[in-house]
């Protein structure tokens, strides 16, 4: 969609935006399952969270995880009304992203866990197929306190999004300190003890994570995430697959707000 309007007596016309530069697909990448707002774009995401564990940490020196998760996104991009009856526009996409996620233990407490996610996404809306990608390293360490557990999560990660007509590339590089707090809440369901935990993610863009908006653009170098998880011990069994933990957040900071919902930890 482009709007034309006819410029002010007086000063240089400037040309509209095109709708297909507004999208930042590898962000939304990151949120997966859950959406987020800032400036004139809201965006709603679906994730699949498809996974097969090759090799279990328990049983081995290292693990390692291969993830498929197909992702289905709606961004809504609000125009100013410049012209009678039109004031927004709408973009669907379509992501497969697989990866493959590494656990390396360094001792009784600290793992390693380097990762990559490297797929294809399509924009249904204006007909862009874009590569997405993530390339990331985090530590976890986890230090039991009387009934509780703390785990101490930092990170580093880059991601990126290109698309096929070059229009619509965009990146990110951040570090990310999470630290999770986990209790028992006092029942057990079927012999399995209920808990739950609460976490804080902050994280650092400094390859700074920018949106483009009808009238520019917002770049974000900080943000932060709190939020709870919940879970059992020993987790339960459904068609021979182990339930993961549900994680629940919410993300804000420098005029975004989003939700994201997750199995598994956090971070």
């Amino acid at each position: 969609m482009v709007l034309a309007v006819p410029p002010i007596r007086g000063q240089e016309e400037i040309p509209p935006p095109d709708d297909g530069d507004l999208a930042n697909h590898a962000y939304t990448n990151d949120v997966g399952f859950g959406g987020y707002s800032v400036g004139e774009e809201t965006v709603s995401t679906i994730r699949l969270p498809i996974a097969h564990r090759m090799r279990s940490i328990e049983e081995n020196d290292w693990g390692v995880r291969l993830k498929f998760p197909i992702s289905f996104g709606v961004y809504n991009f609000d125009f100013p009304d410049i012209v009678d009856g039109i004031s927004s526009d709408r973009l669907k996409t379509l992501a497969f992203v697989p990866g493959v996620e590494f656990e390396v233990p360094l001792n009784q407490r600290w793992t390693l866990e380097p990762y990559q996610d490297l797929g294809l996404g399509k924009d249904f809306e204006g007909g862009d197929l874009f590569l997405l990608s993530t390339t990331g390293l985090k530590g976890i360490y986890v230090q039991p306190w009387k009934a509780l557990t703390f785990t101490f999560g930092p990170g580093v990660r880059y991601s990126l999004s290109h698309s096929s007509s070059g229009l619509n590339n965009d990146d990110f590089a951040s570090v990310d300190v999470g630290l999770d707090t986990r209790f028992p809440l006092g029942f057990s369901i079927k012999e399995r003890k209920v808990d739950s935990s609460v976490y804080v993610i902050a994280r650092h863009f400094f390859r700074t994570l920018v949106f483009q908006q009808p009238g520019g653009s917002i770049e974000i170098e900080r943000q932060f995430e709190v939020g709870l998880t919940f879970g059992t011990t020993p987790r339960p069994l459904v068609w021979k697959f182990r339930v993961p933990r549900i994680t629940v957040g919410y993300r804000f900071g420098e005029g975004l707000r989003g939700i994201r919902i997750k199995l598994g930890f956090p971070f």
